[in-house]
């Protein structure tokens, strides 16, 4: 008899959206062995959709989530027609988040949870897996999994109550981090994509059911050696080459920011004459700001494109930019762009430092360079110009997400064998 998982995500495919990306790999990972696979997730309305993602070989069930949900995630950051009503726009929505405990999105969990009823009441389930964030899935699934007793696995992407990106009133936190534990430590395995993540998990939860399963690359979105070849010569320097950088996604208001590769390149003519960055789906306030600081710099910046869009961009870039923020919780951080851009085989440069997690996967791997230092970049990116650094690699079979979930799936073969020994 085939086992069945109901996996529990707020976005799936085809959601052009990062978040959807992890929850569609685990289900593809789980139906191809031979599982019948049940998707519960969220009508948000609020992002494109991608073709590339087939999800006719699953059972995919929506909610509709509230007007007033959609409005605190989704009203305009900026009203470039009058600056003081987008202020308060975004004075509520903080408001509003502080005072919707434990999180907005857990308006959702009502109909989640009577949806999640009538998907287990017609078919008998072996497991329960939730994909956060937001939080509020895990909440579901502890709900589903106490009232159905199926186990569950907690698998998050990225840390709720202690994440420095969340705007809180200080009092929020404390509180947050109890009922964080009280949720997670009902899940038969706690699922973290960094070794500070399960750190946290284990020390300061005691929830020692915790194992780390990156987000790894997707192996079919990379494309022979001759669509990775990008260089074209530079026209103001006959027989040079351009690289062009690019970056994809938000800067979190500044806090990630690219200002020692922007140095590097401003402070020597050779680079700033044959390198460009590209941003896509940046905040413009930030772009715009670095252009001014840095105006010898080639800097250009573009809307937010879809998941299929992106992927011929990224077939013509000569690097990526990885980036994170200087405090010292971003070196526990493994952003899922680096293993967005590695399945494109190209050089990457993360501005972070090399002892962070992030910095010990890029220069461990041989995936590019990971520094803060514009000297080290400089002569990097000089390498590459003058065709000492390759600009092709293979990316390492153990950073694919199919590794990673197998991983996962070992583990929770493990539990689930272990309770059927214990039961018979």
């Amino acid at each position: 008899m085939k086992k069945r998982l109901l996996l529990l995500s707020y976005y799936f495919p085809p959601d052009s959206i990062i978040g959807a990306a992890r929850p569609y790999r685990i289900a593809n990972f789980f139906f191809e062995r031979g599982w019948d696979v049940s998707i519960l997730a969220c009508d948000d309305g609020s992002v494109g959709k991608d073709p590339f993602y087939d999800v006719s070989h699953l059972s995919v069930a929506r909610v509709q989530i509230s007007s007033l949900l959609r409005w605190i995630n989704h009203a305009p950051k900026n009203d470039e027609s009058c600056l003081w009503k987008g202020k308060i726009y975004r004075a509520v929505r903080v408001f509003l988040r502080n005072i919707l405990w434990p999180e907005p999105f857990s308006l959702v969990c009502k109909f989640l949870e009577e949806k999640g009823d009538e998907v287990l009441s017609e078919n008998r389930f072996d497991l329960i897996l939730s994909t956060a964030l937001p939080f509020s899935m895990h909440r579901t699934a502890r709900y589903l999994s106490e009232r159905h007793g199926i186990p569950w696995v907690a698998d998050n992407r990225d840390l709720w109550a202690t994440s420095p990106y969340r705007r809180l009133f200080i009092p929020r936190r404390y509180f947050d981090c109890i009922y964080e534990r009280a949720v997670l430590k009902d899940a038969v395995l706690v699922v973290g994509v960094s070794n500070a993540m399960v750190d946290h998990y284990v020390n300061a939860y005691g929830l020692k059911a915790s194992i780390r399963v990156m987000n790894g690359y997707d192996r079919r979105r990379a494309r022979d050696d001759q669509h990775l070849q990008s260089l074209i010569t530079c026209g103001a320097a006959p027989g040079k080459k351009t690289l062009e950088i690019i970056y994809a996604g938000g800067l979190y208001g500044g806090v990630r920011n690219p200002a020692p590769l922007l140095m590097a390149i401003s402070q020597d003519k050779d680079l700033y004459e044959c390198v460009k960055i590209s941003f896509y789906g940046s905040e413009n306030s930030c772009v715009n700001q670095w252009s001014r600081e840095y105006p010898t710099c080639k800097i250009d910046m573009f809307p937010r494109v879809s998941k299929s869009e992106l992927q011929v961009i990224y077939e013509r870039a000569s690097i990526f930019l990885v980036i994170l923020g200087n405090k010292d919780f971003e070196n526990g951080v493994l952003t899922g762009k680096l293993f967005e851009y590695l399945p494109y085989g190209k050089p990457i440069i993360a501005i972070a430092p090399d002892f962070s997690e992030l910095g010990k996967l890029v220069n461990g791997y041989g995936l590019g360079l990971a520094t803060r230092d514009p000297v080290k970049i400089s002569e990097y990116l000089r390498g590459i110009i003058d065709g000492g650094e390759s600009l092709i690699f293979d990316p390492p079979r153990e950073l694919s997400s199919d590794y990673q979930i197998g991983l996962l799936y070992e583990r929770i073969s493990t539990i689930m064998d272990n309770k059927l020994i214990c039961l018979s």
